[in-house]
């Protein structure tokens, strides 16, 4: 697949822990430059999607889109004003 975009809207909260083999497979399948965007009532989901894509061989860079945005200080924290946001681009 190339030059993708794939929108994941409170998917993992819904899907219980069950989502990771296919978000790594279908980052497997993907072109370099495709774009994940992530939306999640919390960040705890997000923060476990970056540890499981960090010590996978998927290659990704991460983005947070949320009220942490500019303020990277807070983006390791649960808080947020609204929900968490992350774009993940596979490189």
């Amino acid at each position: 697949l190339v030059g993708c975009f794939f929108s994941f809207s409170y998917i993992l909260t819904e899907t219980r822990e069950t989502w990771g083999p296919f978000v790594l497979g279908l980052f497997e399948e993907v072109a370099a430059g495709t774009i994940f965007y992530f939306a999640e009532p919390t960040p705890w989901q997000l923060h476990l999607l970056i540890e499981l894509l960090e010590t996978s061989d998927a290659d990704a860079g991460f983005v947070w889109l949320d009220s942490t945005m500019n303020e990277p200080e807070l983006q390791p924290l649960q808080g947020r004003e609204g929900p968490a946001v992350l774009l993940a681009v596979k490189q």
